[in-house]
């Protein structure tokens, strides 16, 4: 557990027992980010199996085509504010070039031609 001493100004990890000099110390932080793992431990792990980056897209609702948008991404049980999770070993999120294509849509045509090509909605936004 990793405590900090206000007398010395540092952070301290106590251990669970005595260790000799030179014995491995194993520490778990438990199932997070290499993110999370930088601010609170100041440590990564580069084969960090929890690593991940989380993507929120929020269409705003000042877009003209706000609504349209909206009722495209209904059938597929999507909303207009979506996290996707970005990971190394994993490709991306199926429905986020998607997602992404209709966030940018300019005109109805484009936001229509989204909702008629449903073979590339296949896979929902969720965690993955």
């Amino acid at each position: 557990m990793l405590s900090y001493n206000s007398e010395t100004k540092s952070i301290q990890l106590l251990a669970d027992r005595p260790y000799s000099p030179g014995e491995l110390l194993t520490v778990w932080c438990g199932p997070q980010p290499n993110s999370r793992l930088l601010l609170n431990y100041g440590l990564v792990d580069e084969n960090n199996p929890y690593d991940k980056l989380q993507v929120t897209i929020t269409l705003p609702n000042t877009d003209p085509l706000f609504k349209a948008k909206r009722t495209a991404l209904q059938p597929y049980g999507l909303s207009t504010q979506q996290t996707f999770d970005l990971r190394r070993d994993k490709p991306l999120p199926e429905a986020l070039l998607p997602f992404m294509r209709l966030a940018l849509a300019t005109s109805s045509d484009q936001v229509r031609g989204r909702q008629e090509d449903s073979g590339e909605w296949r896979g929902r936004a969720g965690p993955s």
